[in-house]
């Protein structure tokens, strides 16, 4: 029986808490939020409170879990969720982190670490490409050569 697997995109963990933040709009220094629905070392659901679009470049303070320290920098609105789907919070802005200096990085890194991740709103999705990629090389390791390249027997194959 062949496994699906599933489609990983992320490239960090994202940590399902809810911290103190101020995000502002770069062009015009409009409040879009304050708190974080989840955070990762790459960027944070914010719960937005203004309206912002994609590409929008914005400032940001972080309040560290548990401290009374922030971490500051740039970030993009990469994505936003209008807050209607069942499962949504609620509006958010999916902010991707741009300019965080590499000591605020590891700082944040270590303070997530241990946070558990958010709890999963949907079923993740299914990597179809890879598993044709893999039907396709298990039964072709099995066909001999001259098969393989032979327009008239790919036919028959197909047919």
């Amino acid at each position: 029986m062949f496994h699906f697997s599933n489609i990983q995109e992320r490239s960090s963990i994202r940590r399902g808490i809810m911290l103190d933040c101020e995000v502002v709009s770069e062009r015009d220094f409009r409040l879009l939020g304050q708190y974080t629905y989840d955070v990762s070392r790459d960027g944070i659901l914010l719960e937005a409170t203004d309206f912002a679009e994609i590409g929008e470049l914005v400032i940001f303070s972080l309040r560290l879990p548990y401290t009374d320290e922030y971490v500051e920098g740039h970030g993009r609105v990469a994505r936003i969720v209008r807050g209607l789907r069942e499962t949504d919070q609620g509006p958010a802005l999916g902010i991707e982190f741009t300019e965080l200096e590499g000591v605020m990085s590891a700082r944040l890194d270590a303070a997530l670490r241990g946070a558990p991740p958010p709890v999963p709103a949907r079923a993740q999705r299914r990597d179809y490409a890879a598993a044709i990629r893999e039907i396709g090389r298990t039964h072709t390791e099995r066909l001999p050569e001259e098969i393989l390249y032979t327009p008239r027997s790919l036919i028959r194959l197909t047919a």
